[in-house]
């Protein structure tokens, strides 16, 4: 049986396999591999946010592409230090404050210098971090593992025992419930690692974990906003039954300077 006439939901489940196994593979290898990965995902997250712009002009596609890249290169050059995550950060939290303004509208030429930010320097500062860090276990596989442990909270106690809508103009389906569970499994996680392998303190480990978990939660709010700007259910159709990169890594994306700054400041 091909792929193709599979039904949506095994598609979903065998495309999140391969992604998985795909991420984990990645977080055990050498830097060079983690380098790699994380600068295609920038290519095809900033392909994929130029696509956005289709009704805009062709120069404004171009140039959120070409922003989007330039905003890695800065990111992961880090030309002025730990001050670049700081403000990366305090950009990214300004963009979770307007998810809660629905009468505030950002304008094509904001958006387009806002992707220097996101997904660019916001990838280019956890590679650079991902790259450099020497430490005595994966430190991207504790990521991701924060990461999928929020997402996997969130859909099950969201799906199971949500009632209450968190941003219903953002994303409909989200529920206050779905990120508190997102958040109890995000802290289970954070415990297991803390008992585990990991050289830093309880408390440090769940900090990290309520900050990814929080930040990560966010950002694919940040993400279905953009969307829900330009009218795009999904950034493409690249990976099937879930949409696009930018749409399965945009909580990753976005929490990253989040995870970056907590990490350093933890070890």
């Amino acid at each position: 049986m091909q792929l193709k006439n599979l039904p949506n939901s095994s598609l979903r489940v065998i495309s999140g396999l391969l992604i998985g196994i795909g991420c984990i593979l990645v977080s055990i290898s050498p830097s060079a591999f983690i380098m790699i990965f994380l600068a295609l995902l920038l290519l095809l997250c900033s392909y994929e946010l130029s696509t956005f712009f289709a009704q805009a002009s062709r120069i404004s596609r171009q140039s959120v592409f070409v922003l989007s890249l330039i905003g890695g290169v800065i990111g992961f050059f880090n030309p002025i230090g730990d001050w670049l995550s700081y403000l990366v950060v305090i950009q990214c939290i300004a963009y979770v404050v307007f998810l809660y303004f629905p009468r505030l509208t950002l304008s094509n030429t904001q958006l387009i210098f806002g992707s220097l930010i996101y997904p660019g320097m916001c990838l280019g500062i956890l590679a650079n971090y991902m790259v450099d860090v020497t430490e005595s276990y994966p430190v991207l596989l504790l990521y991701f593992t924060l990461i999928w442990s929020s997402d996997v909270g969130a859909y099950y106690f969201g799906k199971n025992f949500g009632k209450r809508k968190l941003l219903e103009n953002v994303s409909p389906k989200k529920t206050i419930e779905g990120l508190l569970g997102g958040g109890l499994v995000a802290l289970v996680c954070s415990l297991i690692w803390a008992y585990s392998c990991i050289d830093i303190d309880t408390f440090g480990v769940i900090l990290l974990g309520i900050i990814t978990w929080l930040a990560c939660s966010y950002g694919d709010l940040v993400q279905s906003k953009i969307k829900r700007t330009f009218g795009v259910k999904d950034s493409s159709n690249l990976i099937p039954g879930h949409g696009g990169y930018f749409d399965r890594f945009d909580g990753f994306i976005f929490a990253g300077p989040f995870f970056v700054i907590t990490h350093y400041l933890a070890v």
